[in-house]
């Protein structure tokens, strides 16, 4: 993502890219943490673990613009050649 901000031009092709590694950033975010809580098993709940705020915490990523079913159709606009913005 780093590398694509750095050397991509502004537009759709380059906005569609970013929000695909995005979404799969953020769905591989979720899992890890659903990952450390299975790990820590029911002490993981306590607050003193640190993973009950960090598994909370992570949950935004799936309402931060784009959401997931907003940013296939966008790339699915792009890839067909159709208007962006519509």
């Amino acid at each position: 993502m780093v590398s694509l901000t750095a050397t991509a031009k502004p537009g759709p092709d380059t906005t569609s890219a970013m929000m695909c590694r995005r979404t799969i950033f953020g769905t591989a975010i979720l899992r890890v943490a659903e990952k450390a809580l299975e790990l820590g098993g029911g002490a993981g709940f306590y607050r003193a673990a640190g993973l009950d705020r960090c598994f909370r915490d992570l949950q935004g990523v799936r309402y931060h613009p784009l959401t997931e079913k907003g940013q296939t159709y966008l790339t699915g606009r792009v890839l067909l050649g159709l208007p962006f913005d519509a």
